[in-house]
């Protein structure tokens, strides 16, 4: 049987702080940061006994996430790597019906054993900043750094409850 993963993470509108605002303080404070910034689209399903069931473009992750503690700080998480986009979206589909879809422009930054995310949906103005960490000592310490430097309003949702529905 295989084994989940945890995904440790908090989710944050970013209300008072550009994306270059945000950007460059991570690359002042930190000088071993890896980017990677792309552009990529997540089909999403509305899946039984799951919370979120995604497949992602640009890595062809197909990932179930699982609020198992009832939250999204700290939840289960499995990620399968599929070769064929198209024979993947398609046969979900025909389980689970057409997908939503969501287009992302975003950059990915590893921070102080951390990775954090900075992205934007096609077609919507918010601007989203996301901490991850292996444990949630560091995901607290590191989320405390940018929450006192930026104006950040704290979202408890999954991007698929945010732009679908569902949950609070």
């Amino acid at each position: 049987m295989n084994k989940s993963n945890r995904e440790i993470e908090k989710k944050y509108y970013v209300l008072e702080a550009s994306w270059k605002d945000i950007e460059d303080y991570v690359l002042a404070n930190d000088g071993q940061v890896d980017i990677d910034a792309a552009i990529s689209t997540d089909w999403f399903w509305k899946a039984p006994n799951v919370d979120v069931f995604r497949l992602r473009e640009n890595t062809h992750e197909l990932t179930v996430k699982v609020n198992d503690k009832g939250n999204t700080v700290d939840r289960l998480e499995n990620n399968i790597v599929v070769n064929d986009l198209e024979t993947t979206i398609d046969s979900f589909s025909i389980m689970f019906g057409r997908p939503n879809a969501l287009e992302k422009t975003f950059s990915v930054y590893t921070y102080k054993s951390t990775v954090l995310s900075l992205y934007s949906i096609t077609g919507s103005p918010e601007l989203f900043f996301e901490v991850e960490a292996n444990d949630l000592e560091t995901l607290k310490t590191v989320s405390y750094e940018f929450e006192s430097r930026f104006s950040l309003l704290r979202e408890r949702r999954s991007l698929y409850q945010v732009f679908f529905g569902g949950g609070k």
